[in-house]
């Protein structure tokens, strides 16, 4: 799955909500459907359950720094709005947890905002989000991400 990236037409980026879908079987790529935010450099990983997550990056018209998620459900094909990430991401990383949700690591905030460290992020159960329990660690001297116990 590729989701979201840069137009570049005319010279100046603009963040797209265009998205890809790989079939491994016949080394094919596809178009799928597009995104709800228009986004670059965002953070993106398959969950547990098979659903795809993309989180943050930046808006349309390279304006603004993300602080929205979407889920991506392959059996329905249809991109759905998660909870909102507790400030803004441009490249963090994103790992699936195996009691599923995800660890949203690192990533920058716009110039001047400083980097947002670590946060958990677990999915709950029912409707597709991002739980409301939301750990996160300053940039100085901050130890390493770690999910939160018991998820």
């Amino acid at each position: 799955m590729l989701a979201g990236g840069f137009d570049y037409q005319g010279g100046s980026g603009i963040s797209v909500t265009t998205t890809d879908i790989y079939n491994a079987a016949g080394n094919t790529w596809a178009p799928g459907p597009p995104l709800q935010v228009p986004r670059a450099l965002a953070g993106g990983a398959r969950l547990s359950d098979g659903r795809f997550l993309v989180v943050g990056g930046i808006g349309r018209f390279s304006a603004r720094a993300e602080n929205t998620a979407e889920l991506y459900d392959p059996a329905s094909r249809r991109w759905s709005l998660a909870a909102l990430l507790p400030g803004t991401r441009i490249g963090a990383t994103v790992t699936p947890l195996r009691e599923g949700g995800a660890l949203v690591v690192g990533g920058s905030r716009p110039p001047g905002a400083g980097v947002f460290v670590a946060s958990a992020s677990p999915s709950p159960p029912g409707p597709p989000g991002l739980a409301t329990d939301v750990r996160t660690a300053p940039a100085p001297g901050a130890g390493p991400a770690l999910p939160l116990a018991g998820r």
